[in-house]
């Protein structure tokens, strides 16, 4: 898959956070301009709030769009966050110029008396600027946990890995100290010997459980 596409499958992946974004930097404008509104003649709560939802989550959407394509194009480090610092500079520059500027997201706060220029276009710059950044960190913070939990992940595994390759080892080293075929031909002497002189059939099989438990011992200690 092709940097193009990772970035607009992390975009849909984030939808719900573009969403949220919206709504914070909205009800922020909407509470900066509520005086005004409420002074305005007919009171345009809806109107101005339809426009703001619109305006700000065009911004919430570049915001985002721009941090996933950064990281499907670069890995972590230097590189992402020049073209970061880049490319929402320009990015959400241009986004708040037309939207300052213009009848695109101004045409209801006209209404109420907030001209179109200079101060809005400032506001809305910084305020795109500081949510930016914001969630630059954010997914910063994210990337490194996911990969610290994919690093602790893998070591587990490994650890497992290892720690069959030590049973394995073990197995193979007390095969080669008790043959399976001289273990068998030991019991048939002892049952001979059992029926031969019941102490002499203790005492055997006292030997060969002291010979199998040393073997055992021998096995499980690690190899240095």
């Amino acid at each position: 898959m092709t940097a193009l596409g990772r970035g607009a499958r992390l975009l849909c992946e984030r939808r719900l956070h573009i969403l949220a974004l919206a709504a914070a930097l909205a009800a922020t404008g909407y509470l900066r301009v509520f005086h005004v509104i409420v002074a305005a003649p007919g009171h345009p709560f809806a109107a101005i709030a339809v426009e703001m939802a619109g305006t700000y989550l065009l911004l919430a959407l570049l915001i985002v769009a721009v941090i996933s394509f950064c990281e499907a194009r670069w890995p972590p480090g230097g590189r992402r966050c020049a073209a970061l610092v880049l490319m929402h500079g320009g990015v959400l520059a241009a986004a708040s110029a037309a939207l300052a500027m213009t009848p695109l997201g101004t045409s209801q706060t006209v209404r109420v008396g907030i001209q179109p220029g200079g101060p809005l276009f400032t506001y809305l710059l910084w305020l795109s600027w500081f949510a930016a950044g914001l969630m630059t960190w954010y997914y910063a913070a994210r990337g490194r946990s996911e990969r610290m939990a994919r690093a602790l992940g893998e070591a587990g595994v490994e650890r497992q890995r290892a720690q069959q390759r030590l049973i394995e080892s073990r197995l193979q080293v007390l095969q080669a100290r008790v043959d399976p075929q001289a273990l068998l031909a030991r019991l048939e002497r002892l049952e001979a010997t059992y029926a031969k002189s019941f102490r002499e059939g203790e005492e055997a099989l006292d030997l060969l459980i002291d010979e199998l438990h040393g073997a055992t011992q021998r096995a499980s200690i690690p190899p240095q």
